[in-house]
Parts: structure tokens; C-alpha cells; sequence
């Protein structure tokens, strides 16, 4: 009943949590109007509760909970087949708690995971992931009382797990304490395949290796005649490496397995719960050197009774140290790899014994788990010269035939020439991996120190251990062949240097040819745009031509016609205004007897004429334009203002000509002096000024003439002004003038304030020549 309520109370409290995450999710909705934000808020989810209070009621009333099942029912299930997660009851007692003796956490260790066990068979309980996932609440039972041999009631969750199946718990009820049944003496056919996975088994075994894993605790590697398997200890002073290591034992535990990435088995491991489980059956020798000597080439050979699992011990000269603990020996044409369990305390060309354990794990047996006695002689190994196929050879001469000469190169000291193919270095260390062509094959080089930079091509001779990989054996189990030889470097110092590469590697070669590739696609490039530069030139200097020769020949057409008229209206209507005034002249002396209001008359007539007379001489002068080549501009421009000067009152005249203004073409200077006879005109037309000033400059940088014209008059809106339209032709024909000079032409005014033209010519080289040939 209490196992019921609990799970009633379970699923009341995750429906309440996802009723209260379905609110905060419809208060999100900002959009939405106040009243319905109000009734979602509260009412919709009080609605909602009530009837899922309601649903869950109805659901335990009717539903009745969950079977006890069999563990192992639940542990025979493939893996893919659990795919969703079945609610599961089950009955078991506890056969091991977290890692057993070797569980090192702050809390209980019934709070990472514990064992359940049924008739044998156990099933994992992950504790963990349950309370991670908000499935079970660890303050509902007191996990400290849950240890090895009490008998639970559970209910959860089938998990298909990371390995084998395990149980979510989300209800857990202790029944009191129990008794587990002994352990059995493990089939190791069935220990090493994986299939007494969560039981507790019994295994004798030779202990052949210690390693710390982590601060608290040893990692024990032990092998039996048919493989190794794991287990964890404390560290404790009975512990100890050198207590245990090649000591036979017996070990109770729970089996488990260790896997790899995929979830897939690896090995055998075993979890110890009690001091009590490992048991030292003899121990080992205080002195680890204490046993037969023996040769290297016979550390793994024949033996009537099996390959030993005890130390063997052997010696010889070490030529090699890696940085993990690694060393090899040499002694009379035969090389051992081996493992050490502590630092290395000896030096390349050392004499050393080595007691250790036959390590099977390569095609060639090594020692693993060895220590190291330095002895009182140094040797010097020299290396053998070979390449790969001349070792091969000798390894096919050999499985044809055994011979007694055989040569053995694997882990022996060697040396070869070679062509470098590149350099890498390793991410998660110092080690350089060079590339090597031997001309029959490829060899890669190791060495775990910083090396002198080489060009690929370099030829070189390297000196260091072979290493050899072998093809797999065949169906008829022959000996494999050597299918590729490696060399392990033992400093940079084992590079030689023989030729150095040639500066046209390929690499270079390569990037050269991009880069005379890409310098001639810019110059076609360039060239393609010079050539359409020089296009737009020449057609931009034609046109200027054309511009510059236009305005020249427009300049002297309208000079002559300005001559033309002025000198028609001189022969014509001023000579007869002269004549008609001369006449009225004698009328006035010759008739002294004429009434007087006659003589009025007649000397108002005399007057009109003679101001007749004096407009058209003005006419004349103005349309009589004076040719700038008489003269430099500055010259004319002040000839133009004393004539315009000696027909007005009351205006001052200011006129500033840059002294270093170069001489001009005579159509470029007559069209300015056009412009401000013009400009001149308007403002006294118009705008009834005092002042009059008048600004010519030469900007060297831009090689242009700067002409500014202004007047303090009364000024006009430039936007509402007079135009052509109007009958007003003065601003458009000076605008017109200097842009067929290519120039700039902009009045600036408004009313009351005056009015200013700025104008901007651009000079050319081509001026003197257009008007030499208008010439």
C-alpha cells in the first residue's frame, strides 16, 4: 500500500511540475489581452491540475501497480529492444555498493549505484542518473542503510544502460537484512567472453601489474592461463605494489566489464567489497631479481606446463627511453621492448637487469610490469645498416626454412638512409613524426624532442629502433611477414644530415608557377585597363580639342561680327546723326529771326541728337571689342574698366590680377573679358551697385584660372532670377562661354546682399596650339 502511494505521489508531482511549466509558458505570450492572460494564468492551470489529480486518481484506482519480475527476465533482453522505458518491480538483495571497497565519494555510496541481486543474477540500480533526471528523491529513503546483503523492493524504470541493462529507480523500499548466496568459482570460458557480467564469481590469478588511478586508489591488472582481467583497490598499506605485485591471489567480486566508446566489451573486471574478498594465496619474492636469469631469446619459449605467469628476469644493454615508461634492451642480435611500473632510472648504453611479466599484447612478446636493477658495466650497440627489403628477405628466407643465422630486427638498433617527405608534430605531445622515402618503401621516424627545421627532399640517415608491423596470419596460421618497418628515434641527434634539398622543391616549384601566373594576369590586367585608360584619354583630349577649337573659332566669328557692326553703325547711323545735327546746327544759326519757341524746339532737337551721338560712340566702343593679344589680359581687363568707368558715376572699380598668371590664348582670355564685360553690364543694369570687384587668379597645383566677379548691388534670387524665357540672355550666354572652355560657371546672391560669380577654366597645353592654327 505504501509502495502505491509513493508511486501515486511520484506522478502527481511531475504532472504538477509540467502543469506549472505549461503556465509559465502560456504567461510568456505577451500579445495576448489582460483577461486572458489572467484566466490562463491561473484558472486555465487549476482547471488543468483538477483534472489531472482527477485522471491520476482514476489511473491508480483502476491500474494495478507493476509485477514483480525476475532479474534475470529483464537482464536477458537485448539491448535494442529496450527502447522505451518499461515501469519494472523487483525484489533482490544488495550484492555490491558503487566500487566497493575502492568507492571514494563525500556521500553515501548507495547514491551512485548499487547492485541487485536475484537468484544469482544481478541487475544494476543507477542511482545517479535517476535522481540527475528527477526520478527518484533521495530524501525519501536512507541511502546509507542500503549496503551489501539488505533485501530492497523496488520500482522504476528499464534502462537499456551503457552496457547492459540497468533499473531507474523511482521507489525504494528496504525489507530488512539478508544473506547472499557464496560466490562461485568462475568458467573462465564464460568470465573472459562477457556472460557472468553482474555476478559474483570467484577467480585465482597471478597479480602482473599496479597502477595508481587517481589519488585514492590502485588499478591491479591480473591474468590467469587464459587472459587478464581488472580490478580496483584502496590505497592502503596492505595494498602496496610491492606487497601484491606477482603474488597469487584469490579475488571474490561482482563481475563487470570494462568497454570502450561504442558500448562494446573489452575486458573483464571484477568490483571487490569486502577486505575480506581478496585473498594474497603466495606471496611474492621480497627480491623481484630473485628468480632465473634468462636469455632474451627465450623469455617466452617452449614450456611443458604453459607460459609462465611469473616474473621473468632477464638482461641487457638499454638503447632506447621513451617518455612513458617505456625502454628496450639489446643483447646478442636480440631486442626486448619493455614496460617499467616506475620512472626510469638509467641511461642509453646502460648494462640492467629487468624482472617483469610477459607481455603478449604485440606479434612480439615483451616484458610489462618490469623493474630495473642497473648493473656495474656500460656497453656501446652498434647499429645495423638494412633497408626494408633486404629485411624482408631475410624474414622470407626464414619462413620458408628455419634457419639458425636467422637476423630478428624487431626493437634492435638499426640505421637507414632516406629521403624526407615532410614533418608533422603531434598534438598531444613534443613527438616529431618525419615522413621518410627509402627508395622500396616508406618508413615513418619517431622522436619525442624538438628538431633542427628540414626541407622536405633533405637526404638524411637516421639511427633509432625498428619497429615492425606485421601482416595478419593467415588461415593456415604461417608466420606473418613484416608489411611496413618504423623507427623509433632516440634524440634529434640521431638525424644526419647527408645532402640538403633543393631549393625547387615541388612545393615551391608549384607556388613560383602561381605566382609568374598571377604577375601576368595583373599585367594583362593592367594592360587591358591602360589600354582603355588611353582610349578614355584620347577621347576625352579630342574632345577637348574640339571643345577648345569650337569656343576659338565662336570667339573670332563674334569678333568680327562685333567689329563688323560697330563699324557699320559708325558709317551708317552715327555719320548720319553727325550730319542731321550739323544741319539742325545751321537751321539754329542761320534764322536769327526764328520764334522762340521754335528755338526750343529747335535746341532740344540738337540735344537729342548729340546724346544720340554719344550712345551710339558708346555702342561702337563696346562692340568694338580690344583683341587681348595686344596685350596681356590683365592689360585689357584694366583698358575694359577705364572705358566702362568714364560711362558710369558713382561705382569704384576694384581689379586684383595675379602677377604670376601666365599668358593666355587669345580665345580663352577674350571669352573671360567677354564674361566680365558682360558681368559688369548686368550689375549695373540691375543692381545699382557702389562697388565692383573683380579677382584673377592662377592655381598652379590644379592648372586652372580663378575668376571671381562681385558686387555689393541689391542682389536677386538666383532660384526665381532671369532667364532666357524672360528675354534675359546675360547669365546663360557667361555660362555657356565658360563651359566651352570646359569650366566651372556658379552666381551665388540673394536679395540685399549682392551678387558674386565664381568661374573656374581649366589650362591645356593644346590653348597655343588651337590658336596658331585659328591664326
Amino acid at each position: 500500500m505504501g509502495g502505491r502511494f509513493q508511486s501515486q505521489l511520484h506522478s502527481l508531482e511531475r504532472g504538477s511540475a509540467a502543469v506549472w511549466r505549461w503556465r509559465g509558458m502560456m504567461l510568456a505570450r505577451k500579445h495576448e489581452s489582460d483577461m486572458k492572460n489572467t484566466f490562463v494564468g491561473w484558472i486555465g492551470p487549476l482547471v488543468f491540475c483538477l483534472a489531472y489529480l482527477g485522471l491520476c486518481g482514476l489511473a491508480t484506482a483502476t491500474d494495478p501497480e507493476p509485477p514483480i519480475r525476475a532479474i534475470v527476465d529483464l537482464i536477458r533482453m537485448p539491448r535494442q529492444e529496450i527502447t522505451n522505458r518499461e515501469l519494472v518491480r523487483v525484489r533482490g538483495t544488495v550484492s555490491s555498493v558503487a566500487d566497493g571497497i575502492a568507492t571514494f565519494t563525500d556521500g553515501p555510496p548507495a547514491g551512485q549505484s548499487f547492485c541487485v541481486e536475484q537468484d544469482a543474477v544481478g541487475i544494476w540500480v543507477r542511482m545517479s542518473q535517476a535522481i540527475k533526471e528527477d526520478l527518484f528523491k533521495p530524501d525519501t529513503v536512507d541511502l546509507s542503510a542500503i549496503r551489501k546483503g539488505v533485501e530492497v523492493e523496488l520500482v522504476g524504470y528499464l534502462d537499456k544502460g551503457l552496457y547492459a541493462p540497468i533499473l531507474l529507480p523511482i521507489e525504494i523500499n528496504i525489507l530488512g537484512k539478508g544473506d547472499l548466496p557464496p560466490a562461485r568459482v568462475a568458467v573462465l570460458r564464460r568470465f573472459y567472453a562477457g556472460a557472468d557480467d553482474i555476478r559474483r564469481v570467484t577467480i585465482r590469478a597471478t597479480v602482473q601489474g599496479i597502477t595508481s588511478d587517481g589519488e585514492n586508489r590502485w588499478l591491479v591488472r591480473a591474468d590467469t592461463a587464459a587472459g587478464h582481467f581488472l580490478f580496483r583497490l584502496p590505497k592502503r598499506d596492505r595494498y602496496a605494489p610491492h606487497q601484491l605485485l606477482d603474488a597469487s591471489i584469490e579475488v571474490t567480486g561482482l563481475a563487470a566489464v570494462s568497454r570502450n566508446w561504442r558500448s562494446e566489451f573489452v575486458c573483464p573486471r571484477l568490483i571487490v567489497d569486502r577486505d575480506e574478498d581478496f585473498v594474497v594465496l603466495t606471496a611474492p619474492s621480497p627480491d623481484p631479481f630473485s628468480v632465473s636469469k634468462l636469455p632474451l631469446n627465450a623469455i617466452d619459449g617452449y614450456s611443458f606446463n604453459g607460459r609462465p605467469l611469473h616474473r621473468r628476469c632477464v638482461e641487457g644493454t638499454v638503447t632506447h627511453i621513451s617518455p612513458n615508461n617505456v625502454i628496450y634492451i639489446q643483447e646478442q642480435g636480440r631486442a626486448v621492448r619493455v614496460e617499467t611500473v616506475e620512472p626510469i632510472r638509467a641511461n642509453i648504453g646502460d648494462c640492467v637487469e629487468v624482472s617483469g611479466f610477459i607481455d603478449t599484447s604485440r606479434y612480439v612478446a615483451g616484458l610489462r610490469g618490469a623493474q630495473l636493477r642497473l648493473l656495474e658495466r656500460r656497453e656501446t650497440i652498434r647499429p645495423v645498416k638494412i633497408v626494408f627489403s633486404d629485411m624482408l628477405d631475410e624474414y622470407q628466407r626464414n619462413k620458408l626454412s628455419s634457419d639458425p643465422s636467422f637476423k630478428d630486427y624487431e626493437g634492435r638498433l638499426i640505421s637507414l638512409q632516406g629521403r624526407l617527405l615532410s614533418i608533422q608534430k603531434e598534438a598531444s605531445s613534443n613527438q616529431q613524426i618525419l615522413e621518410i622515402d627509402c627508395g622500396d618503401s616508406v618508413t615513418t621516424a619517431y622522436v619525442w624532442e624538438p628538431i633542427d627545421a628540414l626541407e622536405p627532399g633533405t637526404e638524411l640517415e637516421l639511427t633509432g629502433i625498428a619497429s615492425l608491423e606485421y601482416s595478419s596470419m593467415d588461415a593456415t596460421a604461417n608466420l606473418a611477414l613484416p608489411t611496413r618497418l618504423d623507427i623509433l628515434l632516440r634524440s634529434a641527434s640521431d638525424i644526419r644530415v647527408l645532402n640538403r634539398a633543393s631549393w625547387w622543391t615541388t612545393g615551391r616549384t608549384f607556388w613560383v608557377l602561381c605566382a609568374v601566373g598571377l604577375i601576368a594576369l595583373f599585367a594583362l590586367l593592367w594592360a587591358i585597363a591602360l589600354r582603355r585608360a588611353l582610349v578614355q584619354q584620347a577621347a576625352q583630349l579630342a574632345h577637348e580639342v574640339r571643345t577648345r577649337r569650337d569656343a576659338a573659332v565662336e570667339f573670332r566669328a563674334a569678333i568680327r561680327e562685333r567689329t563688323q557692326l560697330a563699324a557699320n553703325l559708325h558709317d551708317t547711323i552715327l555719320q548720319t546723326m553727325t550730319g542731321v545735327g550739323f544741319q539742325l546746327e545751321a537751321c539754329g544759326q542761320s534764322d536769327r529771326t526764328m520764334p522762340s519757341q521754335m528755338r526750343n524746339n529747335l535746341n532740344t532737337a540738337i540735344k537729342m541728337v548729340h546724346y544720340g551721338q554719344d550712345t551710339l560712340r558708346q555702342i561702337v566702343r563696346t562692340l568694338h571689342f580690344l583683341p587681348p593679344n595686344e596685350g596681356q589680359i590683365s592689360d585689357s581687363l584694366k583698358r575694359l574698366i577705364s572705358r566702362v568707368s568714364e560711362s558710369v558715376e558713382n561705382i569704384q572699380f576694384d581689379v586684383v590680377v595675379d602677377d604670376e598668371l601666365p599668358p593666355l590664348a587669345d580665345f580663352v582670355a577674350g571669352n573671360l573679358l567677354l564674361v566680365v564685360q558682360e558681368a559688369i553690364h548686368n550689375a549695373i543694369k540691375h543692381a545699382s551697385p557702389s562697388r565692383i570687384d573683380i579677382k584673377l587668379n592662377y592655381v598652379r597645383q590644379l592648372s586652372l584660372i580663378r575668376l571671381q566677379i562681385s558686387d555689393d548691388g541689391q542682389g536677386f534670387d538666383v532660384a526665381l532670377g532671369p532667364n532666357t524665357g524672360d528675354g534675359h540672355f546675360g547669365i546663360e550666354s557667361m555660362r555657356q562661354r565658360v563651359e566651352r572652355l570646359a569650366g566651372t560657371f556658379s552666381i551665388s546672391s540673394k536679395p540685399g546682399t549682392g551678387t558674386r560669380i565664381d568661374i573656374e577654366v581649366p589650362l591645356s597645353s593644346l590653348d597655343s596650339q588651337v590658336a596658331e592654327s585659328m591664326s
